[in-house]
């Protein structure tokens, strides 16, 4: 069996971090390749390539939650695909990390020892805290901010961080994701209300029990792919030129108002929407749902989107740790 631990994960990391950095992202709803290369000043990165398969990999949990035997195929057969892309670059040793659904899968271990065998890559599965870390830092080293609670929302689990000046004081993984949602309590495309009901009192259930988030009256910043869409949808509906996404802030009562919007639209109608991926389609009301009531019970001041996440994280932690001279501002 493969045997993977932190430690080795760290070194691994110090290796590969030279001109050029590839790093794959396992999630429950997408697999994701970006590869950054370091400028002429030898004090950042840039990325040069990003490239995106939805997979949605949380389907693929079976009754007895292992991940069945199609969900594996499909996951190698992306690897495999990203490997050429990466030999492309002359990227010698790419750094692979799973989420939530590789984390939560009964048969984690032989999956580890598969990927090993069939693709030559090493996977290191994030735990929750390390998953919730490097959203916040990938924030703090990108934002401007002092004090904000992130939120990443992912398609099998959602992590919560809370910092102020700056630092990480508190942090919380709660057990569903975007899709998980749509598996748990959608029986069409999309939720009717009754179902939004439901999934509004789950959603609360498990928010109320998070003591550090109540009534903090500080800004949300949102990562992840339904954040993104959020910015995108929210510079459509309000014709804002295109402005990009990371630092992007909405008001909170706009919030509701995109949802409202798009409640009103068919599942062909939401696959069209200029701004929201079609692969999102499906799920972008239940992902408004989870921001909307964290901001109610935090009473947020503002939503801030962040174009910097997960691994983005992991590459500020090992360069800010490792590496003499980096700037703060290390990805450009």
């Amino acid at each position: 069996m493969v045997r993977l631990n932190k430690i080795n994960f760290l070194e691994r990391l110090i290796v590969v971090l030279k001109e050029k950095v590839a790093i794959i992202d396992i999630g429950s709803n997408t697999i994701r390749l970006v590869i950054y290369k370091k400028r002429k000043n030898g004090k950042q990165f840039k990325k040069i390539e990003n490239i995106k398969k939805t997979t949605r990999l949380r389907s693929y949990l079976n009754d007895e939650q292992s991940l069945d035997q199609e969900g594996i195929s499909l996951l190698i057969e992306t690897l495999l695909n990203f490997q050429t892309m990466i030999g492309f670059y002359e990227v010698s040793e790419p750094i692979c990390v799973a989420t939530a659904t590789i984390r939560q899968a009964k048969n984690k271990e032989d999956i580890l020892q598969l990927i090993q065998e069939k693709t030559g890559l090493v996977v290191h599965v994030l735990g929750e805290y390390e998953e919730a870390y490097y959203g916040y830092l990938a924030v703090v080293n990108s934002i401007d901010i002092l004090e904000g609670i992130t939120i990443d929302l992912g398609g099998g689990s959602t992590e919560l961080t809370y910092f102020n000046n700056r630092k990480l004081l508190h942090h919380a993984s709660l057990p569903f994701g975007a899709l998980s949602l749509k598996l748990q309590f959608i029986k069409g495309e999309i939720p009717t209300d009754q179902e939004l009901v439901q999934i509004r009192q789950f959603i609360g259930s498990h928010i109320e029990k998070i003591p550090w988030i109540i009534d903090k009256q500080i800004p949300i910043i949102a990562m992840g792919g339904s954040a993104r869409n959020l910015a995108q949808l929210h510079q459509r509906i309000h014709h804002l030129p295109p402005a990009g996404i990371h630092k992007y802030e909405i008001k909170i009562p706009e919030i509701n108002g995109i949802k409202e919007k798009l409640k009103s639209l068919s599942f062909t109608e939401l696959q069209n929407t200029e701004g929201l991926s079609k692969d999102r389609a499906d799920t972008i009301l239940l992902a408004i749902e989870v921001f909307e009531i964290l901001c109610l019970f935090t009473s947020a001041t503002k939503f801030i989107s962040s174009g910097k996440g997960l691994r983005e994280g992991v590459l500020y932690s090992h360069l800010n740790k490792r590496a003499s001279g980096f700037t703060n501002q290390l990805l450009t």
